[in-house]
């Protein structure tokens, strides 16, 4: 649907299902894999097959507001290779989303 003045800035997309959305989703990762590959026999996901989530071949941000709300609801969902569901989800806000980030940014800061 077309932009509507009370759109936020990131908003790519604006729906309306039962009430008016303002939507964004990215792709921040992607390892290219199209199709499901059996993990290698005595992997660490070989070992936890049926008992672990599948290995993660794409992982996408999803961010959602509905005019009314005060804060926008963002996911980070986890893909296997493929698939076009979720096999996860982690659900969080802006400073949850920030966190993720500075402690990515503490660990890399040890490798060269």
């Amino acid at each position: 649907m077309t932009a509507r003045p009370t759109c936020k800035p990131w908003c790519d997309d604006h729906q309306s299902v039962g009430e008016d959305t303002c939507y964004t989703t990215f792709v921040i990762y992607d390892d290219g894999e199209e199709e499901k590959v059996e993990p290698p026999e005595g992997s660490f996901a070989a070992l936890g097959r049926g008992l672990l989530p599948a290995e993660i071949s794409w992982i996408n941000f999803v961010a959602n507001q509905e005019e009314e709300a005060e804060n926008p609801s963002m996911l980070l969902e986890f893909y296997e290779a493929g698939e076009r569901t979720a096999s996860s989800t982690l659900e969080l806000d802006a400073d949850g989303l920030r966190e993720i980030h500075s402690s990515l940014d503490i660990v890399l800061r040890k490798f060269p």
